[in-house]
């Protein structure tokens, strides 16, 4: 009778083994990959998020490139498009002071070079204080930053189809 106890316990010992270790496998790697989709999912959200934000960027210093041609000026008067543009440039300018944590360095320095370009704008704006049409160097100033917009939304959207693994 004892030797039946321990080959039954013999056989069960390795099985019982067998099976924790699975079980902990399992879960650890479940863990793993619900993490991996979380992060995953920021990574998106943030690319999703510069792309808004750099777009409301866009179409506000179109509208006043369109001031200084004397082209329709539709959105002049909006203030919660202005404020969505103001809120787009601080959460650019905090995204670059954090650095490369959830995005690539090029997506940073795509950032810096923009908002250096809208700087550099807005300094010559409180110099010359020129609210016409007849600043020359503010008109080419702003089609600079509306071009470098453009071209840094279709290389963020590049560098996150790359770090996001998607074709």
């Amino acid at each position: 009778m004892k030797e039946l106890i321990f080959q039954i316990t013999a056989a069960l010992i390795p099985a019982i083994l067998i099976a924790l270790l699975t079980s902990y496998l399992t879960v650890r790697l479940s863990i793993k990959q619900f993490y991996s989709q979380k992060w995953w999912e920021k990574k998106a959200e943030m690319y999703s998020k510069i792309i808004e934000y750099l777009s409301y960027l866009e179409v506000e210093y179109n509208n006043v490139l369109g001031l200084y041609l004397d082209i329709d000026d539709n959105f002049r008067n909006d203030n919660d498009f202005k404020a969505k543009c103001h809120e787009s440039y601080k959460f650019l300018q905090l995204l670059v002071a954090q650095g490369t944590f959830i995005v690539t360095n090029e997506t940073v320095k795509v950032l810096k070079e923009n908002l250096k370009l809208i700087d550099k704008f807005e300094n010559h704006l409180d110099e010359v204080k020129c609210v016409s049409g007849s600043d020359g160097n503010a008109i080419k100033m702003l089609k600079d930053i509306i071009e470098n917009i453009k071209d840094g939304i279709d290389e963020i959207r590049g560098q996150a189809k790359h770090d996001l693994n998607v074709k």
